[in-house]
């Protein structure tokens, strides 16, 4: 059960390799309705998920007027279904659809065979709760999804030796919990930087003063930045004033050990907020930031993982 909200322009069906993205059948959206409309009304006190209703936005996205008037062929309920004996491994097609530039979130599972009414739904309560939250303060516009990209980060994911680069499985396993967490937790935060550090560090030798964690993050983060996509890069050179890589990421560590300890982040927020990106929208943000930051990282760890591996030091 996805979700996100892709708009119709979006290609159905679509095959992931051993899985299909898809709208809804009837009986699966009778299936999933219901549920999702509880978690809905819980999560925000609407009626029904946005799924139903056509949108209309204004000023760039930031005021939506949603109207419930869709034909029940228009919902956009949208699903992903197994193909074959791939369901010992929907957590490898959770990780990667949530790590994908669509960050494409899986709600829960219906699990049934041919008779609907045995079917046993189970919903992660928090990450759809949350998720439900969140869409009122986000360009609620539906996706119009290309999921090719979604795809070869699964083939990818199913490609790592998870026995030969455990702390990469760990991670993503991590990335994935976190999104049951609020966004502007600073538990989120320090979260995201333990799945960099866990990726990009190793404990800093006492007797060496050059390898603190922060030198590594910092040494590590642009060396993988200067090696993605300029499309899909870590977007250190986004910020303004121009602001060094090095710089974005100290700033970046300072929020961070000041959410670990306690202390103010007053002057590092100041700095970033003095350079914010110019492509950044009315709803981005330092902590939603640092979460992308952590999702193309882990993307080069499944490209490329004895680089990272190396990185860190093992």
């Amino acid at each position: 059960m996805i979700l996100n909200d892709l708009a119709a322009e979006s290609t159905f069906p679509f095959d992931l390799g051993g899985w299909t993205i898809d709208r809804a059948s009837t009986e699966e959206m009778n299936l999933i309705r219901p549920p999702m409309q509880a978690l809905s009304q819980l999560a925000t006190r609407k009626h029904a998920p946005k799924y139903e209703a056509s949108i209309e936005t204004q000023h760039e996205g930031q005021a939506a007027f949603y109207h419930f008037n869709l034909p029940t062929d228009a919902w956009r309920y949208t699903v992903v279904r197994p193909g074959g004996e791939h369901m010992d491994e929907r957590h490898k097609l959770t990780q990667a659809l949530r790590i994908s530039p669509l960050d494409l979130r899986i709600g829960g599972w219906a699990d049934w065979q041919e008779d609907p009414q045995s079917a046993e739904v189970n919903f992660d309560f928090a990450e759809t709760g949350h998720y439900f939250s969140r869409i009122w303060w986000t360009d609620p516009t539906p996706v119009i999804a290309d999921f090719t990209r979604s795809r070869e980060i699964y083939e990818l994911r199913c490609a790592l030796d998870d026995e030969k680069y455990p702390e990469i499985t760990r991670a993503l396993a991590l990335f994935v919990q976190l999104d049951q967490l609020e966004d502007f937790m600073d538990a989120k935060l320090l979260g995201h930087f333990t799945v960099l550090e866990s990726l990009l560090s190793h404990a800093p030798d006492k007797y060496d003063p050059v390898d603190s964690i922060t030198r590594q993050l910092k040494r590590n983060l642009v060396l993988l930045d200067h090696r993605m996509p300029p499309n899909e890069n870590l977007e250190l050179d986004q910020f303004g004033q121009n602001a060094t890589g090095e710089q974005v990421i100290s700033k970046l560590y300072s929020i961070r050990s000041a959410a670990a300890h306690g202390g103010s982040n007053a002057q590092a927020v100041k700095w970033l907020d003095d350079r914010t990106p110019s492509g950044w929208s009315w709803s981005d943000n330092i902590s939603g930031y640092v979460r992308k930051l952590t999702q193309r990282v882990l993307v080069a760890a499944l490209r490329e993982p004895r680089l990272v591996s190396d990185l860190r030091g093992t």
